[in-house]
């Protein structure tokens, strides 16, 4: 008898204890000063009401202690409630929809971060502020974002993001909005907008093309970053300057016009775009920055505009198929590894550049003559190292110092004729690895080369000897080709869809059939004038200039038409009508018959020889 009831009362007890967690089992409570949810375990649906903003961070329970947490599947937010708190459905894999009211004026950090499921949602007009990270990594397809201030990383690594339009024309967007947004096609930028922000678009690697409104002034870093199916964009005349990174590794990227009011090219702008092979310069470009088309495997040939002053560190770094640069008359500076392991045959330098950086042009295997200018006053540390076809040199008086190392493995190197008086030579500046001493010429007149023993000279590596022959030939640049280009096709973008209100009683779907493809227009960037700063091919020039146009095609894939351009060579001065393209093939040919270079270096009694010193400028055109 005890026994039973004892039993009785520790039955009792416990549906006593049991109490509260029945009552938590039915998901009531509140999530907010007036605030309240309940949860219907039979429909999966939250329901949260009441007036004034949630609180954040899970303000409905807390995950693993309700049951709700990860089973919900809709939420329905009722009218009165003004802000849905930070991370408040934060990992709420299984939301399917979300209903919004027209009385939420904010969403918080993180609301709908993680939810994987949660496809579609529509943002009310009356939501005025996206804080950080409100979207990331959801399952959304299409969003319409109506709201002013739109903060960093919002959309960032949702891989299902197709497209998104921003209504409000002058909302402020944050940093990396859509950043690793794998499959974006499409955004509609709000018209209002000046700045874009850092990251905004990196490795979105499904964008195609993007055309970016006038009005916008700056570009932040890295915007494009990793953008490995980009192949066009449109840059606005308003743009005066950009970050770094902006296009680095946009694999796809072949041609690119840069607006006329940027004085420089920043760092790694153009970094690893491996198949880029044109670029249209800014007619106030003074600046190429560090590594800006470091690793463009596919630049060929290269004139630099006139008013460029500094070519940066690396800035050319590994462009392993770039046979020829055309230097301006303006440049000053040519820096560390600025060439370092390019393709280049041969280089004649202006007569305003005075120093060059260390490994400016090292590795070029390719590389065949070099000219100095007569105001060059030292040669930098390791500038010609490992240029092993180079047999020789031609070092103008101007130069008082030859730097560490400065052919060191050229190991095809014969002699150097020096025409002033004996210069610093710093160790291993000679050091070319062949089996013969460099030979070291001197001219009749000129001091201080007596004044070595033996034993000086072999350290240094070299033999002196007068030279007694005609002076040096001056390399002549060859002639390129332009590279063949095939126009970018337009990108098939999807039609941006606006997400509907959703009713309480419907279930959230996308479209049962996919939307139509179509092209979108964004007219306000499209080019419309002809590009006359700088002709595609390549025109090695020297002193002569020839006349020539060159039919180029750009195709804008915002549109369904292409349009020819006409590129007319800005080295023109003679104010006559462009000649047809069979006569600049005549006349190219006419001057290439009544030039002569010297076959050989050598005269009769062994010396280098050649009695005609001639500088000759080729244009490169498209024959």
């Amino acid at each position: 008898m005890k026994r039973k009831v004892l039993l009785c009362l520790f039955t009792v007890l416990f549906l006593v204890l049991s109490i509260p967690s029945v009552m938590s089992a039915s998901n009531t409570g509140d999530c907010g000063q007036n605030v309240t949810y309940h949860y219907n375990k039979n429909t999966k649906t939250l329901t949260i009401s009441g007036k004034g903003p949630m609180g954040d961070i899970h303000s409905f329970g807390t995950p693993g202690r309700n049951n709700f947490y990860n089973e919900m599947e809709t939420v329905i937010i009722e009218s009165g409630v003004t802000y849905i708190g930070a991370s408040a459905f934060n990992n709420c894999r299984n939301i399917k929809k979300v209903i919004i009211p027209d009385t939420v004026t904010r969403i918080g950090a993180g609301a709908f971060k993680r939810c994987f499921s949660l496809t579609e949602i529509y943002i009310p007009s009356s939501v005025t502020t996206i804080e950080d990270n409100a979207f990331v990594a959801s399952g959304l397809v299409y969003a319409t974002v109506p709201s002013k201030t739109v903060g960093n990383s919002v959309f960032m690594n949702c891989s299902n993001l197709i497209s998104v339009k921003f209504t409000h024309d002058d909302a402020k967007i944050g940093e990396s909005v859509f950043s690793n947004c794998s499959i974006l096609e499409n955004v509609i930028l709000p018209k209002g907008i000046t700045t874009i922000p850092n990251n905004l678009f990196k490795s979105c690697e499904k964008l195609q093309g993007f055309t970016i409104p006038q009005g916008v002034t700056s570009i932040g870093d890295r915007v494009f970053e990793g953008c490995t199916s980009l192949t066009y964009i449109s840059l606005p005349d308003t743009l005066t300057s950009m970050g770094i990174g902006i296009f680095r590794k946009c694999t796809s990227l072949e041609v690119i016009k840069l607006p006329d009011n940027l004085t420089e090219i920043p760092q790694e702008t153009f970094c690893d775009c491996t198949s880029l092979k044109r670029v249209y310069y800014p007619a106030n470009l003074t600046h190429i920055g560090p590594r800006a088309f470091s690793e463009c495997a596919g630049l060929i040939a290269l004139k630099i505009p006139e008013g460029v002053v500094t070519i940066d560190t690396s800035a050319f770094y590994n462009c392993s198929s770039l046979s020829c640069v055309s230097f301006p008359s303006t440049l000053v500076e040519i820096r560390d590894h600025a060439f370092k392991y390019c393709g280049l045959q041969t280089i004649v330098l202006p007569e305003s550049v005075t120093t060059l950086g260390e490994q400016a042009f090292g590795m070029c295997n390719s590389l065949t003559s070099v000219a100095f200018p007569n105001t060059m006053e030292k040669i930098g540390d390791s500038a010609f190292e490992s240029c092993k076809s180079l047999t020789s040199v031609t070092i103008p008086a101007s130069v008082t110092t030859i730097g560490d190392a400065a052919f060191e493995h050229c190991s095809n190197f014969i002699y150097v004729h020096c025409l002033g008086n004996f210069p610093i030579i710093e160790r291993a500046a000679f050091n070319c690895g062949s089996s013969n001493d460099v030979i070291v010429y001197y001219d009749e007149g000129t001091t201080g080369w007596e004044n070595h023993s033996s034993l000086d000279l072999f350290s240094l590596g070299i033999v002196l000897k007068k030279w007694e022959g005609e002076p040096d030939p001056i390399p002549v640049n060859p002639v390129f080709e332009e590279p063949a280009l095939s126009t970018p096709s337009a990108p098939i973008i999807p039609q941006h869809i606006d997400p509907k209100p959703a009713s309480n009683s419907s279930t959230p779907s996308l479209p049962s059939n996919p939307p139509q493809q179509i092209i979108p227009t964004v007219p306000e960037s499209k080019p419309t004038e002809p590009i006359e700063k700088e002709t595609s091919a390549l025109e090695c020039i020297t002193e002569s200039t020839a006349e020539t146009t060159i039919s180029e095609t750009i195709t804008d894939p915002t549109e369904e038409t292409t349009t020819s351009e006409t590129v007319t060579d800005p080295t023109d001065v003679t104010g006559k009508e462009p000649t047809s393209q069979e006569a600049v093939t005549e006349s190219i040919k006419e001057t290439l018959q009544e030039t002569t270079v010297p076959e050989t270096a050598l005269s009769e009694n062994g010396q280098p020889d050649s009695t005609k010193r001639t500088r000759l400028g080729v244009i490169a055109a498209i024959l």
